[in-house]
């Protein structure tokens, strides 16, 4: 489930996630999302193939081993140790605590270069998120995060090196491994392992080396999957190759701008 090869389809590729504008309202259990999943069909199992749903039955067994609820075991196990003191999992909808950019979506069909395509969509229903996605932080907690997990402070090393040891993805050479709970980026000088993220409203980049002494994370108040979207990812992974190569990005041979998409 980590390394998605178990083959669960994503609960999120059902039609009852097509508009966020209305799924966001709503109130899911994670038994519904996996209902939704099993109504899918499956991909190969022993290939990577994107799952929310994996995670979705990590977070109930989390619950079910430890007896606590997954927020409570996050705050525990994660976010006070790495000393991330605006993290934490919604458990009801409330809005997002503290100052923070409002989120916007570009609709299905719309137009992105019509004034006012790009949708509000700040205030959201976490739900249909839970375990998969429906961490609520921002760029300076990921930075720590990175730092106190590669600098093997939440994990042995032995369970980072696991981490980090990846299944190939069919976004090679833009995003080529996909390791347990990580991915990493192809940037001119190596590897880099983090992971990507997107909600509707927000997309993340969060990177580091392999010690985690030097990490980046660029976090961006739009959703958009129009094929516009990637030229704005193609600027954040720009940013990435600046930073920790040194140099501009360039796609390496063979790559198509469509491996820029998110697995």
């Amino acid at each position: 489930m980590l390394n998605h090869t178990g083959g669960l389809a994503t609960y999120d590729q059902a039609a009852e996630f097509d508009d966020p504008e209305q799924y966001s309202k709503r109130t899911y259990t994670p038994q519904q999302l996996i209902d939704e999943a099993e109504r899918l069909p499956r991909p190969e199992r022993g290939r990577f193939a994107y799952s929310n749903t994996g995670y979705i039955l990590l977070g109930l067994l989390v619950e079910k081993v430890t007896g606590h609820e997954l927020s409570a075991e996050l705050d525990r196990r994660i976010f006070r140790p790495a000393r991330m003191t605006r993290s934490y999992l919604p458990t009801r909808w409330d809005g997002i605590r503290g100052p923070h950019a409002t989120g916007y979506h570009l609709p299905t069909g719309a137009d992105p270069s019509r004034p006012g395509s790009l949708r509000p969509i700040t205030r959201l229903n976490p739900s249909f998120a839970w375990a998969a996605y429906g961490v609520v932080s921002d760029a300076r907690d990921l930075n720590r995060f990175y730092q106190a997990l590669f600098g093997g402070r939440l994990l042995s090393q032995g369970m980072l090196t696991q981490m980090r040891t990846g299944v190939a993805t069919p976004q090679a050479p833009v995003f080529p491994r996909y390791g347990l709970g990580l991915e990493s980026i192809g940037l001119s000088c190596g590897e880099m392992w983090g992971a990507t993220g997107s909600i509707p409203g927000y997309e993340t980049l969060s990177f580091a080396d392999a010690t985690g002494e030097r990490r980046m994370t660029l976090s961006v108040n739009v959703q958009r999957n129009d094929p516009g979207a990637v030229r704005m990812l193609l600027g954040a992974i720009d940013a990435l190759n600046r930073y920790f190569c040194g140099e501009p990005y360039r796609l390496p041979a063979g790559a198509e701008a469509a491996q820029l998409r998110r697995p």
